[in-house]
């Protein structure tokens, strides 16, 4: 019986141990591919569900990515080294809760030797891709309320270095990517289960205080 008691009340523990730890709970969406630069505000997530539990903390990650690709021409008179190198920034603010300027840097890189004078030689095509997290504290009731509406914008540039400025780019780009909310709380404890004897139970017990009285009125 002892045994029995100490198993059953290990069992308790156990559970209510589990109950209490963290767990988490996450939804994403999309943006793009759009050519940039853009302006976009129609990025929604949902707010964390507060009859799960309660919240502790909100941890946002953005995912970015770019296609890159074009061309560059030689206007000199004659042969030239350079480089040419692109910038798309990706920034993610929200109007609606405490996130400002999650910020991504999507970069390619292309060095050339010896193009000759008047020459088009290809640039890329690139497809760089960068992510970020922002482990945002508070206020928490920031994602509580209501959907988390978010605007993702885009600012690009096209760096030449080398040939004399007398080198000109033809670039076009395109970036796109994934926000994420990944929401930690502490659920909420789910009441021990109300157990109700079966009929076949009770006519056992009802059986078994029968052969007790038995017993005894035969022992008398």
């Amino acid at each position: 019986m002892n045994k029995f008691l100490a198993v059953a009340v290990a069992g308790f523990a156990l559970g209510a141990v589990s109950q209490a730890s963290a767990a988490t709970t996450s939804n994403s969406t999309t943006f793009g591919p759009t050519k940039t630069d853009f302006t976009t505000s129609n990025l929604t997530l949902q707010a964390f569900n507060t009859t799960l539990g309660t919240l502790t903390s909100v941890t946002l990650s953005m995912v970015g990515n770019a296609t890159v690709g074009g061309s560059v021409t030689n206007n000199a008179t004659t042969s030239q080294n350079f480089k040419v190198s692109t910038d798309t920034q990706v920034t993610l603010n929200s109007t609606t809760a405490s996130v400002t300027n999650l910020l991504l840097d999507l970069t390619s890189t292309q060095s050339y030797v010896a193009v000759g004078a008047g020459a088009t030689a290809v640039y890329g095509p690139f497809t760089p891709s960068a992510s970020a997290v922002n482990v945002n504290g508070t206020p928490l009731s920031d994602f509580t309320a209501g959907p988390i509406n978010f605007s993702a914008s885009t600012l690009s540039a096209t760096t030449i270095l080398g040939g004399g400025n007398n080198i000109t780019a033809a670039v076009n780009s395109t970036a796109g990517g994934s926000v994420t909310v990944t929401y930690t709380y502490t659920p909420t404890p789910t009441p021990p289960p109300t157990t109700v004897p079966e009929p076949a139970s009770m006519a056992l017990l009802g059986l078994g205080l029968a052969g007790l009285g038995l017993i005894r009125r035969r022992s008398v």
